[in-house]
């Protein structure tokens, strides 16, 4: 199906060229149409190629085995001491072009495996944890995305509510485990947006969350970009939804104030905790921490105690910040709009705050 959405630089669209694949130049992009399948391999290669060179391992596996003549039907990358990481980007760059996707969707066999894989890391985990949190470092976890543009089914290919239900409690095996899981949707279809919009909601539902003994699970359902942009846009419009941005989501980034981007506005908290983590990582904070946060050299203040403070810093932050390609203006623009935020979160730097008195 050609209802697939591409991100392109200027250059290679101009030229009618697709050859690259370049999606790391955030400041010159636009969108195309495409197969679903060519939407599926451009972000997978990026982030292929970014876990080589950061030294992450990642394990590619695909639903349906592409036969012995294509190749295997998984692979990784950075995860031989046989092979480079070049090496292995370059196998996993061949295996997806001359590999045609086609048949079922059987993901409840495929998530089995994977959890045993996971369960086999845990111990090496749990040492990285405790050794991230003598050094400061962030948590250690294991993504685990799924790619698709169908509803789950059995081997032979059939949906229904028994191969729904088998699908989740699957899913649900993972709530123990140090995981969290994006479902990355590659299709236009209405059926299977709302199909797993659904799932994410049933399983974020403290009603449900309580029935399970607050264990909770991180699921984070994702459109193309340009999609998930507007999206964005709708609930929190000051907010260039830029690609970097998107990227991030897709390797399974957790934190409360990007995981509700799309689906409501941010409170004045979380949009602190956001601007903190945007442009500065190392200055974020859980949000059980107190204290205050900085941007470099300047001090950020809580946009819900001194929102002028917080815009100020922001304001000064953004000097140093390039412009990116905005996918809702087609344009160069800042991260933030500041009148926007304005608008949403605090009053004008015009408007002068009035005085009284409490008896």
């Amino acid at each position: 199906s050609n209802d697939g959405h591409l991100v392109l630089s200027l250059h290679d669209a101009k030229s009618n060229s697709r050859n690259s694949r370049q999606t790391n130049n955030s400041s010159s992009l636009t969108m195309d149409k495409c197969t679903r399948w060519e939407e599926v391999c451009t972000p997978l290669l990026w982030h292929a190629n970014y876990n080589a060179i950061m030294g992450a391992p990642m394990a590619i596996r695909l639903v349906n085995d592409p036969g012995a003549s294509v190749g295997p039907q998984q692979l990784g990358v950075a995860a031989s001491e046989k092979r480079g990481p070049d090496e292995e980007v370059k196998r996993l760059r061949n295996l997806l072009r001359q590999s045609h996707p086609d048949g079922s969707t059987p993901f409840t066999i495929h998530l089995h495996d994977v959890i045993e894989s996971v369960v086999q890391l845990v111990p090496q985990l749990q040492r990285r944890q405790r050794y991230s949190e003598e050094e400061e470092n962030s948590d250690t976890s294991i993504t685990i995305v799924i790619v698709t543009d169908k509803i789950p089914t059995d081997w032979e290919g059939l949906e229904g509510d028994d191969v729904n239900q088998e699908f989740v409690d699957m899913l649900l095996k993972l709530e123990r485990l140090p995981v969290c899981v994006v479902i990355r949707l590659c299709t236009d279809e209405n059926r299977v947006i709302q199909f797993y919009n659904a799932l994410d909601a049933r399983l974020d539902d403290p009603v449900t969350s309580d029935s399970r003994k607050g264990h909770s699970l991180h699921i984070d359902v994702l459109d193309d970009f340009g999609n998930e942009a507007r999206e964005v846009y709708n609930h929190n419009p000051w907010l260039n939804y830029g690609l970097p941005l998107h990227l991030i989501r897709e390797s399974g980034f957790n934190h409360v104030s990007f995981d509700v981007l799309d689906s409501r506005p941010l409170t004045h908290n979380e949009l602190t905790q956001f601007v903190a983590l945007l442009f500065d990582s190392r200055s974020a904070q859980s949000e059980h921490e107190r204290g205050p946060r900085t941007l470099g050299d300047f001090l950020l203040a809580d946009a819900a105690i001194d929102y002028q403070n917080f815009r100020l810093t922001v304001l000064n932050r953004m000097k140093n910040e390039a412009k990116l390609y905005n996918p809702i203006k087609q344009r160069m623009t800042p991260w933030i709009d500041l009148k926007e935020m304005d608008r949403i979160y605090g009053v004008t730097p015009t408007d002068t705050p009035c005085s009284c008195n409490i008896l």
